[in-house]
């Protein structure tokens, strides 16, 4: 899923993970925490952290999805790098997102950090494992799962990708919080 976005600079969503809080819904009173970045020789910049849930997502994203999102005009020839079970695992301001399927992937797994706020978020891919960019997305948590709405996706270059490309990893269905 991820190797053929990296070809394009994003990922399947590698977008997909970390929280603030443990559990409940999120509220419009929910503030966003600062925490530093960690493992730099430099002084450690602070990233919003959305109030999104801690904790572990899972979603399944079939060939169908990638139909009806539109990927197969966008990137046809990666579906199957960008389809499977998909679990995402946010906490503290990073993620990491592993998907698994019945046929091979190039890059399983997606690392990175996320920022935002009480009803934004925008992941940020780890330039080491993939050329990957950003995603921007509206969130929501009911309780049991969490929902995107992707706005806007770049390269690692800070070029624009197709929508259809981020739509697919983070739309497809509800996030159900598994952990």
């Amino acid at each position: 899923m991820a190797g053929a976005m990296a070809r394009k600079g994003c990922c399947f969503l590698g977008l997909l993970l970390v929280a603030c809080s443990s559990g409940g819904g999120v509220t419009a009173s929910s503030q966003p925490t600062s925490v530093p970045i960690t493992n730099s020789p430099s002084p450690s910049p602070s990233l919003q952290i959305p109030p999104i849930p801690d904790g572990t997502y899972e979603v399944t994203v079939t060939r169908a999805d990638a139909s009806r999102l539109g990927f197969v005009r966008c990137d046809p020839q990666d579906v199957d790098e960008n389809i499977g079970h998909v679990v995402m695992t946010l906490r503290g301001g990073r993620y990491r997102q592993v998907m698994s399927a019945n046929h091979p992937i190039a890059q399983p797994v997606s690392t990175g950090v996320y920022k935002g706020t009480a009803t934004m978020v925008t992941f940020i891919y780890n330039p080491h494992a993939a050329d990957e960019g950003t995603t921007a997305a509206r969130w929501g948590f009911d309780g049991k799962y969490l929902h995107f709405e992707v706005l806007k996706a770049t390269d690692a270059g800070g070029q624009p990708l197709p929508l259809c490309i981020a739509r697919l990893g983070l739309e497809a269905h509800p996030w159900l919080k598994t952990g």
